[in-house]
Formats: structure tokens, sequence, C-alpha cells
């Protein structure tokens, strides 16, 4: 039975969230032979709660902490259950290492939400994170070939994963450049779609390569390109590029309500 060596908890990438990776003792069984489930609790001994199901890239985000709260702790542990007889067993209990502030890092993010709040070409959109991990698709994701057996599925978006991306968030952002316009030929004719668009946000929430951004007009960029800028450590803005996706995309069936970005 495959067993945890560590599991490696950081907050390196900003001070909203921790980061963390799941170390294996080296195994020659197969993995996907097992469901791991991650759980977490304030507390070393008791009182741990479900966090993520069947991890399969032994990595993950946890952004319900508080890390300015020094006084508040985070424990981890591990749930491995082989899935043919139901056997499971507990790896041991891991936590993070408090990091002391960093008041110039949190002095520099709090300009930053100023300045998207006051700025005036900052515009609203709609981010959906999505999924790498989590319950593989029921409708289309085959489990012999581990891969889609559908180009365009309606539960999964084409992620392999059930749902696809996770809830909506609504984030604040600045337009570095003016989106233009440039042809787009398919073998429907000649159609016509924006220029890949660039832009800043703050370091929360994390944005990631294939995400989907989404404007007030339903227009839907998948990020292609993430810039992160640092100050000791701390994840204090991040840069990004997506190019609009063609309106035939199976991302446009996504249901998004767009109420939000008008307020």
């Amino acid at each position: 039975m495959i067993s945890i060596k560590e599991i490696q908890l950081s907050s390196q990438y900003g001070v909203d969230f921790i980061y963390g990776k799941i170390i294996l003792n080296d195994t020659s069984e197969d993995i996907a032979a097992y469901k791991i489930d991650l759980y977490k609790s304030n507390n070393s001994t008791d009182n741990f709660s479900l966090l993520k199901t069947d991890i399969t890239k032994m990595t993950f985000l946890d952004y319900g902490v508080n890390l300015k709260n020094l006084s508040t702790h985070y424990f981890y542990k591990a749930e491995i259950t082989l899935r043919q007889t139901g056997e499971a067993h507990f790896s041991e209990v891991f936590s993070l290492e408090n990091m002391e502030p960093d008041k110039e890092a949190y002095y520099l993010i709090e300009l930053y939400k100023i300045h998207l709040e006051t700025a005036i070409n900052n515009r609203k959109m709609i981010l959906l994170s999505r999924k790498h991990e989590g319950q593989h698709c029921t409708v289309c994701y085959d489990d012999v070939r581990k891969k889609s057996q559908l180009a365009d599925c309606n539960f999964c978006f084409g992620t392999n994963y059930t749902g696809g991306y996770y809830e909506p968030q609504i984030i604040q952002t600045v337009f570095l450049n003016a989106p233009g316009q440039m042809q787009d030929f398919s073998m429907s004719g000649v159609g016509e779609k924006k220029a890949p668009i660039s832009l800043w946000t703050i370091n929360y929430p994390l944005i990631q390569n294939d995400d989907i951004l989404i404007d007030i007009n339903n227009n839907r960029y998948i990020v292609n390109s993430w810039q992160p800028s640092y100050k000791n450590f701390y994840l204090i803005r991040q840069t990004v590029q997506a190019t609009m996706a063609p309106k035939t995309s199976i991302i446009y069936n996504i249901p998004v309500g767009l109420d939000a970005l008008r307020m």
C-alpha cells in the first residue's frame, strides 16, 4: 500500500492562501488504484474536516486561511484508500510554519487595491478557475484511455473534470492595452475576434494558465500568460495576457450571470 512521506506546505506564492504538495514514498504500485483525500484542522489532534477529495495532481491550494493572524494554525493530513477493497489509513499530521508578516508587501498590496478601486480605466471581469484535479467527468472521461471521448462535453467543458471550472469570482482589472480586432478565418468563413488583451490585477484570487476571464459583453478570454510580481516571496500583483475564444467554443456554454459586472 502506498504511503505519504510528507505534505509540503508553503505560503510563498502570496499572503491569502497556502500552497501544498503531497510527496509519496517511493512505490512501484499504480497510484490510480488509490483514492487520496485531504483533511484540514486548526488543531493538530482533532476536528479535521474534508478539504479536497480524490487528489490526482498531488498539489493543492487552500484559500480558506488568514495568514495575517499568527495565532491561527493550520494542520493537514491525508487519507489513502485502496479503491478495490476500501482499506484505508491516514498519514501523519503536517503543519505550516507561520511566516512573519512583511509590512512592505502588505502596503504594496493595499496600494494596488486602492488603485483598482479608483482607476478610471478599471474593469470588472469574471474569473473561472479551471479544475485540474477532482472527480473525473462521468459523461465523457475514459478511465482506460485517461482522456475525454467527446470533443464538446457540456458537463466538463473540455477539462476532463466534472463541472470544468470552480465557482465564478469577480475581479477588478486594469487593461494595459485596448483590445483590437483581427481576422479569424475558419472553415465556415471569415469571422472577427478580439486580439489578445493584457491586464493586471491584485494578488488574489490566483490566476493560472487556461483559466477563463469574462467581460460585461460575455466575451470569454483564455489565459495564456501569467506574470507574477513578488516582494520578499509574497505575491503582490499579477499581470495576465489572454486571447478571446471563438464564439463556437464549448466554454460559451458555461452558465455565468453577468449582472454582477453591471453593479
